[in-house]
């Protein structure tokens, strides 16, 4: 945030304004209103996930599509989640900070 401040200060009014309107107290209920909240916590775990990637095991022989390579039954993989983050065919600017 701190690379953001007109960010954190839009976030900061959300959530001033959100727990006014629940007479004070920070709800459930509260939280879940709070849209732009959520779109920070999206792209700061889009940026920095928790974890590098994620193991799977392969259920059933299949050919990749457009190759050559077949992935046999049993067979460990592991999805670089940080990459497919930072990849711009899904992320147009991966490296910039954008809540949209």
């Amino acid at each position: 945030m701190a690379f953001n401040p007109d960010i954190q200060k839009r976030l900061v009014q959300e959530i001033e304004s959100v727990i006014a309107k629940h007479d004070g107290k920070l709800t459930y209920d509260g939280i879940a209103e709070m849209e732009y909240l959520d779109m920070v916590m999206c792209e700061t775990m889009r940026k920095h996930p928790p974890i590098g990637f994620i193991p799977r095991t392969c259920t059933a022989t299949n050919k990749l599509p457009d190759t050559d390579l077949v992935v046999e039954k049993g067979t460990k993989i592991a999805i670089p989640v940080l990459a497919l983050h930072y990849d711009p065919k899904y992320f147009p600017d991966p490296e910039k900070y954008d809540l949209e």
